[in-house]
């Protein structure tokens, strides 16, 4: 470890890396870094075991996209240096918000202010000529709640863990091709390995919001692989209705998140533009 950082405890992990709670000693700066390990950091550019170490520089800041500040190695290992939000990610939201919010309205307001900030960063990515390419639940980090001047909402909402591969070039690359991720998310040109588009976006926001709102995948959890890739790949499968297994959801919000997750990307709304325009509608109604 070098570059002045003190790591704390760790706060998060995937199948890859884990994240750590570190301190910037020279500023006191609290900060999150992610450390990679040597086969991990290898595929994104290494060689041998070795990495030239690059000029670090991310062009990204909006307020809902994880602000990444630096990226070195120790020769082995690499390291990720990104703001910290004191919070969690919105797995944790899907599996608490029944209990948070017993009122049934309250909860549905403070879900869909949080969808339209992911909405939000997703269309700044885009902008950018960025797919994010792995939207999940666990990939986008919301801090703890505050009261709003109608309904509680996230004090932060964050996407993070985009273009990794392009950021430690030293650069995003926004043609960069997005590989593995979670099957769950993935859109069907992703499954079927065709390349990712702003619409295969659309579609893992899609899966992602209709967990969020109805805590259940649309390809139903308790599936296997199998099931879940002919269920996801077939034409004939459509999931039902979010209203269907939550009775207090808007019709609307039906309408919105059913487009979404349209096996055909022709078939999806066209830009996430049109998905958060659709999402403000619904908002403006206080439910």
């Amino acid at each position: 470890m070098t570059r002045d950082y003190e790591l704390c405890e760790q706060i998060g992990e995937s199948h890859s890396s884990k994240v750590y709670r570190a301190i910037h000693k020279p500023t006191s700066k609290v900060v999150a870094i992610k450390v990679i390990p040597p086969k991990s950091l290898e595929k994104l550019g290494g060689s041998r075991g070795r990495y030239e170490e690059p000029e670090f520089h991310c062009p990204l800041k909006h307020k809902n996209i994880l602000q990444c500040y630096d990226f070195f190695t120790d020769g082995e290992r690499g390291y990720l240096v990104t703001e910290y939000v004191n919070g969690f990610n919105l797995r944790h939201c899907i599996e608490e918000s029944a209990k948070s919010f017993p009122d049934a309205h309250i909860r549905i307001n403070h879900l869909m202010d949080t969808a339209q900030r992911i909405c939000e960063g997703l269309i700044y990515l885009h902008d950018q000529k960025i797919v994010h390419g792995q939207i999940k639940p666990e990939n986008i980090l919301v801090s703890g709640d505050t009261v709003g001047p109608f309904f509680p909402v996230h004090r932060e909402v964050k996407i993070s863990d985009f273009a990794l591969a392009g950021l430690v070039k030293g650069f995003l690359h926004p043609a960069a091709r997005v590989k593995g991720g979670d099957i769950r998310y993935m859109s069907p040109e992703q499954m079927i390995k065709k390349r990712t588009t702003f619409r295969s976006d659309i579609f893992s926001l899609g899966v992602t919001l209709y967990e969020l709102f109805t805590g259940h995948s649309p390809w139903d959890g308790r599936s296997g692989k199998s099931d879940l890739l002919a269920r996801a790949l077939s034409p004939k499968f459509r999931p039902p209705l979010p209203s269907n297994l939550i009775a207090s959801l808007p019709g609307q919000l039906d309408s919105v998140i059913m487009k979404m997750v349209e096996k055909n990307e022709r078939h999806r709304p066209a830009n996430m533009v049109e998905v958060w325009l659709a999402l403000g509608k619904l908002g403006a109604l206080k439910i």
